[in-house]
């Protein structure tokens, strides 16, 4: 193995970024309810949108305010890998997938919060 072979990361690497990636975003969602429980966050009624009374469709700002921060917490594990060029492809293959997986998990759960959930 030559010196730039030891110093470059290997073609594999990202990975390893995957695999951690989807690991944390999983835990995403169940993370951000705890948080909301633990700040008391009020929750959106689960009546769908058509049968609420009016008025009643506004989200409080903390409830946003917990995704948002959940969100960046997601992201900073991607955010201190890529300072170093040795994990930088690591970083990118945990950014791609923790924020496509939980993107998709963070929007099912919202848009049952916010438009309700029943049988139609």
């Amino acid at each position: 193995m030559t010196t730039r072979e030891a110093q470059q990361p290997g073609r594999w690497s990202v990975v390893w970024g995957l695999c951690g990636g989807v690991a944390v975003a999983v835990i995403y969602v169940p993370i951000t309810i705890v948080l909301q429980h633990a700040l008391n966050v009020p929750e959106p009624t689960a009546v769908p949108r058509h049968l609420r009374a009016p008025h009643t469709d506004a989200v409080s700002p903390p409830y946003w305010a917990s995704w948002a921060y959940s969100a960046l917490l997601l992201i900073a594990p991607a955010a201190v890998l890529a300072m170093f060029g040795r994990t930088r492809r690591i970083g990118a293959g945990y950014a791609l997938i923790a924020t496509l997986i939980g993107g998709v998990l963070a929007a099912a759960v919202i848009s049952m919060d916010v438009g309700g959930f029943a049988p139609s």
